[in-house]
């Protein structure tokens, strides 16, 4: 049986998270927007949300932090994982933690991000 989910949308939906109620689980799913995406010159793969915050991320113990000075998301730097592996891992990480989906958009800043890595993350 399918999940029936009800989405509420703000006015501009491009730019305002929304919340979506899922009837079979009752849990709201929040949504916020990616501001940002980068590799530091820690090489982390860093990622801003544009309004919800993170700061207790750290109790997961999945090795996705928050840095709680500039606001974001970071992995470590890469040994056996790839950027695109850790990206999804951040993104699962956070929607199973804290029912939120972080989302991309036409607005979201690449910063240092290979084309061929920016490629992976929007086909994914």
């Amino acid at each position: 049986m399918a999940d029936l989910c009800l989405v509420k949308k703000h006015k501009s939906a491009t730019t305002q998270p929304s919340h979506k109620t899922c009837a079979k689980s009752k849990v709201v799913m929040k949504t916020d927007n990616i501001k940002e995406i980068n590799i530091d010159s820690l090489g982390r793969l860093c990622i801003y949300p544009e309004e919800e915050t993170f700061s207790l991320i750290w109790r997961s113990a999945t090795e996705v932090h928050w840095d709680n000075n500039k606001s974001f998301l970071y992995s470590p730097k890469p040994t056996e994982w790839s950027y695109f592996d850790w990206f999804k891992h951040i993104t699962d990480v956070i929607r199973n933690e804290y029912n939120c989906d972080l989302l991309l958009t036409e607005n979201t800043i690449w910063g240092n991000i290979p084309v061929s890595l920016k490629q992976l993350i929007l086909n994914r």
